[in-house]
């Protein structure tokens, strides 16, 4: 039973949306990833967690949330609402536990179980409109074996990659206690390495093979068995675990990406399952499971365990996320389902076009299509049937975009941008494909001829059938990957296969068929030929690895009797003879004895009489009889084996006359080097005894000492020596890696290194793969081509056009790793925050034109400062950029700054003849382990930099917590959230103030004012908001808002309208120079039944005269309509008369600052009086605002305004108590 299976808390994997409401904020979008009979794993976007974080508010353990889930199936759509406290946080990953008793949404969400551990999916109905079903137990099979395959190599790099990460964290940790646990973690691992590694992939197999039918099933799991009687707290490292794993879940499905989901659908068809879902045993939570299960015994118990718990995840995810796409590649090749467009079809998922230009390797045209690397242009010139006549016209002839821009387009350089965008596409992935093919150093001179002459041929089939790109089975695709091959050497092609080939390529030339037909009977006339070269070159490889068996068996057992010999002898003396018997003829007797009889009783034999002959022959206490018998059964043996023209002539009578002669023979001694035959026997060792010639401990060859190990036998390699290269296959490799042995094209033998001499010429590049995969020659161009259009398309994502300096989304991943060092290690960086001033004063003269130019040129001089200093520069926003400077000081920051600063003063951009200067301001903000988020920290850095520019431009300011002024500023920024957020939630309201007739006579007017409303409904004073709203370019959104809800009151009140003599809309300086205003109030007119000639717009004088021209045209256009207009605040400003009679207003309303001291200050009395008397001779009306009291309206009256308004007549009220 696994660990999964015992767990007190069964969690079942869901796949809901919902919202998540939190104290700070109003409800979030939230995915409901598990649930267990206690509580829910929340998944919520990193950016809403981190603008908490930000804001000073993060979401913490023990909040208590409302969290709404919507239940959308086949049967119901409905939503279902819970209380719950949040136990846990992990990265976006929020686990909860219900506050009460929730059996009714534990049954509820029964329903929506995506797959349950070790559960036996039920719908198990194959589609034979998908799948064969008569052939599908054996791919099946063969898909799951090959899955576990690429899973156990996963793991094995997976395997070595957290050894390495555990091992490097724990050297680096300073704390002892901390590091012996990260030490006895590693030790654990490693101790437990293989049963890991093969209960993760039986269990994951297993699982695979219940869900094929290959194995009996041993019972359903029954998802509905959990009790929910009780229902308590989740346990604490429970949560953690169920949050590790949707966190690392997560990570590897966005490093998947497609390839995972391909990979998905592809196993669904394959075993007849109507949607992938049902296949989640081969799923990332599924794998990550199984592997946590396994590997949470190693630390367990430790104090680290959340350091093990990053090593684990950053490891898993860089090396399971490529699983995928391998075994993606793999059931392509297998024929499940390649087209992608189909396979969207099969499992009903339907299908798009952006899913289609995702898949760039299936269809290449698409990946054109959105890199807008090929533009749609205009109208074609030319249709298809021009060009593929012209094509005919050059058949046989390379080099063919070229020929029909200068033949058919006249030498036009835009001929290509007047094809329509499917043939322009083509001809430029024609283009592309046989310059490569022909550029290539690995295709022989034959070959290339062959490209040159087929190029026409191939064009016009890629015109005429789109499935060439897209399908690696096409038979032109095969035929050309089949010619390029046959050349893969350096040496010509045999005149029998270029006998054969020439009349075929003739053929395809020449022929009036076209298209795949074509291609295909090529291939059959190329089969018989093809098939013999391929046997040649099987038996040549044959005849090499045999050698080379051969010779390991012999060096082997050289080897092992060499040893033998050292062990026995060394050290002692022997007789002279004796001694040039065994340094000549006997190593190899024994050598053959061994190879022939292995360590049997003849062996023994002849080990004996080594020994007795080495040891007895020069001794005079052993009788002479014995000696001679010794040699001569020496003799024989060395006869008998064919040994004799290795000794020399008369040695063994040398060594009876000694004995007969019974000279005394102190002998001589034996030293190692004389019992060893082979020349250089290093190749006997294994791979990691060479530390003679390879230091293993210098990190600098890890990777290649890494590579040599993983080299697959029938890889291809260019070896590249001085002035002589060579295409070579790895045909063998010798026992413990001692030797590789690589054959040319033909088979035949080429190159034998021994692993030393090997990883040097890794390291070195004199030996480089050609082709690490499976795919022809010509796939692998055409997979180049899409790798070169994805750099192109990234470095596009990362990189500013304009400046070619990275971008913000760039910047802002670059700033994460350099805050995840400055958290884990001592590591400083500070961050820059740069605004260019007086360049919209070029745009505004001369054109954006000179206004980038001068960008241009001003981002190159701040990165020319940066220089080598390890900075990055980016460009933010219009004239903003930011610098990230890494590992340096903020003293080394604010020098590099300082210079930039000099250069601009400095800088002149000359336009027209005319010099123009500019200035910058910098913030600057130092990265510690305590800056925990990207965006907090470019804020701060903004608002170092705004201060900076408030000091006087060209200033540098460094960012202090505790600066009034920076207070200040994030002060102003949250207000500029804040007003977002109000505009969102719909929280500002209308209120009404009544403007009375001075006579009593007359219906009321009424002045619409805003309020805002905070979540609990409490009214808040407008000015923070207006002032915010006005300073961030917002008030244009405050007044729609305003206008929507004022004109849908009035359309819902008609009959208060009717008694209603004005209604009295503000409108701002900024609404007034909006362009699109004229066409909302428009849309909205039209959209509500409002009485126009009961609405009155009111704008402040200072924003008339600010927007003179655009107040004048809006007046004007409204006033036509039958709307009229009030100018409030009037007598404010110095210029108020001259401004009046060219504004047709129907209101003044006189400034409060006037009105509310005319009792008691003679001169603001005259001033009101003055303006009534002008306005009334203009025939205007006059209202005077802020009539505070009864003596002020009794002043009023007496002067002769038309309106007062103001606390004495009435206060401000919701409009929606409006009372008539």
């Amino acid at each position: 039973m696994t660990k999964r299976e015992k767990r007190a808390h069964q969690r079942y994997s869901v796949l809901l949306t919902g919202e998540i409401g939190f104290d700070v904020d109003a409800p979030v979008a939230c995915r409901i990833r598990d649930f267990s009979q206690n509580g829910l794993c929340i998944e919520v976007d990193d950016a809403i967690l981190a603008r908490y974080r930000a804001m000073g508010t993060p979401i913490s353990e023990g909040l208590v949330v409302p969290i709404n889930l919507s239940l959308e199936s086949a049967e119901e759509s409905s939503s279902i609402s819970v209380s719950a406290r949040i136990v846990r946080v992990m990265r976006a990953q929020i686990g909860v536990a219900y506050l009460h008793d929730e059996a009714p949404l534990v049954e509820r969400l029964r329903d929506h179980i995506v797959y349950t551990p070790g559960e036996v999916p039920n719908e198990m109905e194959q589609s034979s409109e998908a799948v064969d079903s008569a052939s599908l137990v054996v791919s099946r099979e063969a898909a799951v074996n090959q899955f576990a395959s690429l899973l156990g190599t996963s793991y094995d790099a997976f395997a070595r990659k957290l050894s390495n990460e555990l091992f490097s964290v724990a050297t680096n940790c300073r704390d002892a206690q901390e590091q012996n646990e990260l030490l006895y973690v590693l030790a654990q691992f490693e101790a437990g390495q293989v049963r890991i590694r093969n209960t993760f992939l039986e269990t994951i197999s297993g699982e695979l093979h219940k869900i094929g039918h290959l194995d009996e099933p041993q019972g359903e799991t029954d998802i509905h068995s959990f009790s929910l009687d009780e229902l308590s707290l989740v346990e604490h490292d429970e949560m953690d675990e169920r949050l590790l794993i949707n966190s690392m879940t997560s990570a590897i499905q966005r490093a998947g990406g497609e390839e995972l989901n391909h990979a998905m659908m592809r196993m669904a068809v394959l075993f007849g399952l109507e949607t992938d879902s049902q296949i989640a045993e081969m799923a990332p939570k599924q794998i990550v499971e199984t592997l946590m299960d396994e590997l949470s015994s190693t630390y367990a118990t430790v104090q680290s365990r959340q350091q093990v718990i990053n090593v684990i995840e950053a490891a898993a995810t860089a090396d399971f996320s490529p699983f995928y796409k391998r075994f993606n590649n793999y059931l392509k090749e297998q024929g499940v389902v390649p087209d992608i467009r189909v396979l969207y079809q099969v499992v009903n998922r339907g299908t798009s076009d952006e899913q289609d230009r995702r898949n760039v390797i299936a269809s290449l045209s698409g990946l054109l299509d959105s890199s807008g690397l090929l533009n749609e242009g205009g109208n074609s010139s030319y249709t298809l049937d021009d060009l593929v006549s012209h094509l005919d016209a050059i058949r046989g002839q390379g080099e063919v975009v070229r020929r029909l821009t200068e033949e058919l387009g006249g030498g036009d350089s835009s001929f290509l941008e007047r094809l329509s965008s499917h043939d322009r596409r083509v001809l430029e992935m024609s283009k592309e494909l046989f310059s490569s093919l022909q550029q290539s150093d690995n295709l022989s001179s034959s070959v290339k001829s062959w490209l040159t002459r087929l190029e026409a041929a191939y064009t016009k089939t890629m015109l005429l059938d789109d499935s060439f790109i897209d399908n690696p089975q096409h038979p032109a695709r095969k035929m050309l990957g089949l010619l390029t091959e046959l050349g893969l050497s350096d040496e010509e092609v045999t005149a029998d296969i270029e006998a054969a080939i020439d009349p075929v390529i003739e053929g395809i030339i020449t022929g009036e068929d076209e298209g795949s037909e074509l291609f295909a009977r090529a291939m059959e006339s190329l089969t018989p030929v093809i098939q013999d070269r391929q046997r040649r070159i099987n038996r040549n490889v044959e005849s090499v690895i045999d050698s080379c068996e051969g010779d390991q068996i012999v060096t082997g057992a050289k080897h092992y009797v060499s040893e033998e010999l050292k062990q026995l002898l060394v050290g002692k003396k022997v007789p002279e003879p004796v001694k040039r018997i065994i340094e000549s003829a006997w190593r190899q007797v024994l050598t053959l004895i061994y190879m022939r009889k292995g360590e049997g009783s003849e062996w023994n034999e002849a080990m004996e009489l080594t020994r007795t002959l080495a040891e007895k022959s020069g001794q005079s206490d052993t009788p002479e009889y014995e000696r001679l018998e010794m040699v001569e059964r020496a003799e024989s043996l060395v006869s008998e084996y064919h040994c004799n023209h290795l000794c020399e002539k008369g040695l063994f009578d040398d060594l009876r006359d000694s004995i007969k002669q019974r000279t005394k023979d102190g002998g001589v001694s034996l030293p190692e080097h004389a019992l060893v035959e082979i020349e250089n026997n290093s190749e006997l060792l294994s791979a990691t005894q060479f530390d003679v010639e390879l230091d293993r401990d210098d990190e600098r060859l890890t990777p290649w000492l890494d590579e040599a190990i993983k080299l697959n036998i029938g890889a291809w390699f260019r070896f590249a020596r001085e002035d002589q290269a060579i295409n070579v296959r790895l045909s063998w490799i010798g026992q413990n890696y001692a030797r590789y042995v690589f054959v040319n094209s033909l088979g035949m033998k080429a190159l034998d290194q021994r692993f030393n001499e090997l990883v040097n010429a890794l390291k070195n590049g004199e030996l480089t793969p050609i082709n690490d995969n499976d795919l022809t020659f010509v796939d692998n161009s055409i997979e180049l081509i899409v790798e070169r259009l994805y750099g192109q398309l990234a470095y596009q994502a990362s990189h500013d056009e304009l400046t070619g300096l990275v971008n913000r989304r760039e910047f802002e991943r670059r700033l994460g790793l350099a805050l995840d060092q400055a958290e884990t290690g001592d590591v400083r960086h500070v961050v820059g925050f740069i605004n260019i001033h007086q360049l919209e004063t070029v745009r505004k003269l001369h054109g954006y034109g000179a206004g980038n130019q001068a960008l241009k040129e001003l981002s190159e001089l701040l990165d020319g400062v940066l220089g080598d200093e390890g900075c990055t520069l980016s460009r933010m926003g219009v004239d903003e950029f930011s610098v990230l400077y890494e590992g340096l000081s903020v003293e080394e920051a604010y020098r590099i700054s300082g210079k930039q600063v000099d250069r601009v003063q400095d800088y002149r951009f000359h336009f027209a003849d005319t010099p123009y200067s500019v200035s910058i301001s910098i913030g600057l903000v130092p990265i510690t382990g305590e800056s925990k988020f990207a965006p907090t920290v470019l804020n701060e850095a903004e608002l170092a930099c705004t201060v900076a520019k408030n000091a006087g431009r060209n200033t540098i300011k460094l960012y202090e917590q505790d600066d009034e002024k920076l207070q200040r500023l994030d002060s102003e920024l949250d207000w500029t959230i804040r007003v977002n957020r109000i505009l969102e939630e719909e929280r500002i309201v209308p209120y009404v103030q009544e403007i009375a007739p001075i006579s009593g006579k007359g219906k009321m007017h009424y002045e619409v004012l805003m309020r805002v409303v905070d979540r609990e409904g409490k009214v808040e004073p407008p000015a923070e908001f207006i002032d915010a709203a006005e300073k961030h370019n917002l008030m244009h959104e405050v007044d729609r808002k305003m206008i929507s809800k004022i004109f849908s009151w009035i359309d819902a009140n008609p009959d208060a309208m009717r008694e209603i003599g004005k209604l009295s809309i503000n409108l701002s300086g900024q609404s007034l120079g909006s362009e699109r205003l004229l066409e909302y109030v428009f849309e909205q007119l039209s959209s509500y039944n409002v009485p126009r000639k009961k609405i009155c717009f009111e704008i402040t004088e200072t924003a008339a005269i600010g927007n003179f021209e655009d107040a004048s045209d809006f007046i004007d256009e409204m006033r036509n309509l039958g709307c009229s207009f009030s100018l409030d605040d009037f007598g404010s400003g110095l210029s108020s008369y001259s401004y009046l009679k060219k504004l047709p207003v129907d209101y003044l309303k006189i400034d409060g600052v006037l009105v509310k001291d005319i009792c008691t200050e003679p001169n603001d009395y005259a001033m009101v009086r003055s303006i009534k008397e002008v306005a009334h001779f203009m025939e205007k009306k006059v209202i005077a605002e802020y009539a505070e009291n009864d003596a002020v309206v009794e002043k009023l009256a007496e002067i002769g305004v038309d309106y007062v308004q103001g606390y004495a007549i009435a206060r401000p009220h919701p409009i929606a108590d409006l009372e008539v």
